[in-house]
Formats: structure tokens, C-alpha cells, sequence
């Protein structure tokens, strides 16, 4: 517990930033860094040793935000991702010209966010 909580106090505010440059909602944001943590807590409670936390959070993050966008049908390209300063690698499966309308200043997608 006490090896979770000094986690939480290191990492809360990175993980809040990230959360909300994603989402730009603080209530949404504010959410997934309580699944992140409740998530960290129930692997460390299952004895697992997260080596790399910093690394581990920041990825439970991009994951959980990039899931909450798909149930909210808002769903970002990874191009939207990289120019907003988030540098993760994109998936095969993915398009990475297929950028949300919720961050398109206009209805056509070629013109970028």
C-alpha cells in the first residue's frame, strides 16, 4: 500500500495531463486517472512488480483514453496524436489518416486538425 500510494503521488499530476490533452474534458480526465490508478492498484494487489511505472501509467493512460473515445465515437488518428505532442507508435491495424471530426475545424478530413 505504501509503495501505491508514493506512485500515486509521483505520477497523479503526468498522468491528469495526459489524460486531458486526450480527452479535453477535466471531468473525463479526472475519470480515467481514477481507472489508471484503480488498474495499478489491482495489479500491484495481485503481487505483479510493475519494473517501469512512469512507462507503464503513461501507456495505461494513452490506452484507457483511446478506449473512452471509441465508446464516445470520438475516436483520434494517430496523426492527431503526434501533433498534439503525444509520441506513441501507430498500430498496423489503424488508418492514420482517419482523424476524429470532433477535433477537425472543418468536415473535411484531408485538411487536418
Amino acid at each position: 500500500m505504501k509503495a501505491f500510494n508514493q506512485l500515486y503521488q509521483q505520477h497523479y499530476t503526468t498522468v491528469f495531463r495526459v489524460a486531458i490533452k486526450m480527452l479535453g474534458d477535466a471531468d473525463e480526465a479526472a475519470d480515467i486517472v481514477q481507472e489508471v490508478f484503480l488498474t495499478l492498484f489491482q495489479t500491484m494487489d495481485k503481487g505483479t512488480v510493475v519494473e517501469y511505472p512512469r512507462s507503464w501509467l503513461y501507456r495505461m493512460t494513452l490506452n484507457k483514453c483511446i478506449d473512452r473515445q471509441k465508446h464516445n465515437g470520438a475516436f483520434c488518428s494517430w496523426i492527431w496524436l503526434r501533433r498534439n505532442g503525444l509520441r506513441i507508435k501507430p498500430s498496423r491495424n489503424r488508418k492514420p489518416d482517419k482523424v476524429c471530426k470532433r477535433h477537425l475545424p472543418s468536415s473535411n478530413p484531408k485538411s487536418g486538425p
